[in-house]
């Protein structure tokens, strides 16, 4: 009988040792997975990109900045390159986290240019400045967009043309740029 019972209690002991070790380390396992998922955002930023949907336009030498405003209103500073071998002319522009879909030239926050902003075939626009500022507008197209520097800004930059030898009447093209990145301090 006794020897019965030391073999039962030999079989419970490698079962509770077998149990502790892998419980121990499947305990490690979910701390340090904790541990990444809190800290690891603080150290993965979003890259700062702008990809047109649209061979006809890139965005030109780096990436857009995005400045952030005393009253944490949200600027896109771009330069556009025309790739098309024909002359553009940009009638309106927008920069909003409204979702691709919804991007039309009768939101709010569409910025008319005035007179219309004409880029050379291979050229940057504005010829004339390097680098041009629009303000963000929220997902409704209308109402200012604001976040805090440091902020991650996931949106979209609309640009409305037309071909400068276009015949008259001929509606407006449309190419949406995705653009990402951290709104710096301005």
């Amino acid at each position: 009988m006794d020897k019965q019972n030391k073999l039962k209690d030999l079989k419970g002991q490698a079962m509770m040792e077998y149990l502790m070790t892998y419980g121990f380390a499947i305990f490690v396992i979910v701390v340090i997975l904790a541990a990444l998922a809190f800290y690891l955002p603080q150290f993965i930023n979003t890259p700062a990109t702008c990809l047109f949907d649209k061979t006809e336009f890139d965005c030109q030498e780096r990436p857009p900045g995005l400045v952030g405003g005393a009253d944490d209103s949200v600027n896109l500073v771009i330069k556009i390159q025309n790739n098309d071998n024909r002359a553009v002319v940009l009638t309106r522009v927008l920069c909003t986290t409204a979702p691709k879909g919804e991007i039309n030239k009768n939101m709010g926050g569409v910025v008319v240019l005035n007179p219309n902003q004409t880029i050379s075939a291979g050229a940057s626009t504005p010829e004339v400045s390097p680098w041009v500022a629009f303000e963000c507008t929220g997902k409704d197209g209308a109402t200012e967009l604001s976040l805090a520097p440091n902020s991650e800004f996931r949106g979209h930059f609309a640009v409305w043309y037309r071909y400068k030898d276009d015949l008259p009447g001929i509606p407006e093209r449309k190419a949406i740029a995705v653009v990402t990145g951290k709104v710096l301090e301005g």
